[in-house]
């Protein structure tokens, strides 16, 4: 089954990527508040898939950050058993469902989506996930996930990769533990790696979800020459004016480096409905909303809708794309 959170990230705002930093405290819901001098980042930060939100409180002169809720599946996985009788069902989804349901492979497993002869599982692709803090144990978990439904295991031989490095792009971690974001963390590199099987994963962690430490980790995470794809699980409310300004950090921090292959950005819209938050509204990422997805027995997508506290809406600070 999958349940639902949320959690928060703090934001300071500073021309360079690491430099001043704000603290926070957090509360029930795991929300950010911004303070009279809230930095850049405004309110909360939210997770994509799960809808039951955490949050976290503010000192009036600090703003928190925290991942956004996925798919959270329960900690003892429970396989998909329906028979062909059964109604149609919901969560959980096994990761073969959910490929069939979306077109990647058809009910036997067999790939639908080719590029001149390539599967379309992942192969050759390089996806960066940015998240904050230490995740010790995701390597073990990940390949537990892995043998439970019958995924390829990381760093196999001639297998998919999973490498975990620091803010800067260095294999020194953060010494800090978050419960919440280490969660988050677990659902990001399994849920990729159930839609995409065969691509390698990178999974930066930041020190702090305190914004500079966080856009210092999406700049190392677009840098490196093998990613195409960066994924970012978190967000914060929308900001512009004395402490910061969304329309220049976008275009800071979410753009493909010069002579990099392309990068695409996806960020989530976060959990808390009208508004959505940034970076989900910048013109340079692909916007993730959450839905509610019907299937049938062997799989087969029957009906989708939105989330009621999914985000969505009209950004009040970013122009209309030309």
């Amino acid at each position: 089954m999958f349940f639902p959170r949320r959690l928060t990230i703090s934001r300071s705002y500073s021309s360079k990527p690491v430099s001043r930093r704000k603290h926070s405290r957090r509360r029930n819901r795991r929300d950010s508040e911004l303070g009279p001098r809230a930095i850049c980042c405004g309110p909360s930060v939210e997770e994509l898939e799960g809808r039951q939100m955490l949050s976290a409180a503010l000192p009036a002169s600090a703003a928190v950050a925290a991942p956004l809720a996925k798919f959270v599946a329960k900690t003892t996985f429970v396989p998909f058993t329906g028979g062909s009788g059964s109604p149609d069902t919901v969560a959980p989804i096994t990761p073969q469902q959910m490929q069939t349901a979306y077109g990647i492979t058809d009910s036997s497993g067999s790939p639908l989506i080719l590029f001149n002869g390539v599967k379309g599982d992942g192969t050759g692709q390089t996806v960066a996930i940015v998240d904050a803090f230490n995740d010790p144990t995701i390597l073990k978990d990940s390949n537990a996930f892995n043998s439970f439904y019958s995924l390829p295991q990381f760093n196999a031989t001639g297998g998919p990769t999973l490498t975990l490095l620091g803010e800067d792009g260095s294999t020194t971690l953060p010494t800090g533990t978050d419960a919440g974001w280490g969660v988050e963390e677990s659902l990001d590199v399994q849920w990729i790696h159930a839609i995409a099987p065969q691509a390698n994963i990178i999974l930066y962690e930041a020190n702090s979800p305190i914004s500079n430490d966080m856009y210092a980790t999406e700049l190392s995470a677009a840098a490196n020459p093998a990613v195409t794809v960066v994924s970012n699980s978190w967000g914060t409310s929308e900001y512009q004016g004395q402490t910061g300004d969304e329309t220049q950090d976008e275009a800071s921090f979410f753009l493909t480096p010069v002579k990099h292959q392309g990068v695409t950005f996806l960020a989530s819209t976060g959990d808390s409905g009208t508004p959505a938050g940034f970076p989900s509204f910048s013109r340079d990422v692909v916007a993730v909303g959450g839905t509610s997805l019907t299937i049938n027995t062997s799989g087969v997508y029957q009906s989708e809708s939105a989330w009621s506290g999914t985000g969505g809406g009209i950004s009040q600070f970013e122009s209309l794309p030309p």
